[in-house]
């Protein structure tokens, strides 16, 4: 299954592929891969920044205590998502139970449920309902 995803002024195709043999697990790329690989990625949350490159390689977030960010809102799981460093990518995992919502500045919002997919360009993330409106549960990204 694919849908039209723009970013950065170029159309790319997402496609959904099975992850495992269990059809609740899925993961989507972006089909056509980026001509620069990133070396660092910028998450700001209430004031605070994150970064992860080689230096520090992943980030927990979620509701708890222990995660490396922690947001507030209700919708967002107690472990709700990881992000990786891997050759030269941000790998996005999402383990909640209500999904997060990846929304590229310029391209088409994606809801992600219990699925990985790669973060590119700059944007934000919202953990939970985005509906909601909850800024606490709100992440932006920065790929750089």
């Amino acid at each position: 299954m694919t849908c039209p995803w723009r970013l950065d002024g170029r159309d790319f195709g997402v496609y959904k592929l099975a992850w495992e043999e269990s059809e609740d697990v899925t993961t989507f790329h972006v089909a056509e891969p980026t001509s620069q690989d990133h070396t660092r990625l910028v998450l700001e949350h209430e004031g605070g920044e994150y970064r992860i490159d080689d230096g520090r390689r992943h980030c927990t977030i979620g509701r708890i205590a222990g995660t490396d960010i922690v947001t507030g809102s209700r919708f967002t799981s107690r472990r709700h998502a990881e992000i990786a460093f891997h050759h030269g990518r941000f790998q996005l995992k999402d383990d909640s139970i209500n999904g997060t919502h990846v929304i590229p500045r310029d391209g088409h919002p994606l809801h992600v449920h219990r699925e990985e997919g790669v973060l590119t360009g700059e944007g934000e993330l919202t953990f939970g309902n985005i509906a909601s409106g909850d800024a606490g549960a709100t992440v932006r990204y920065r790929c750089e």
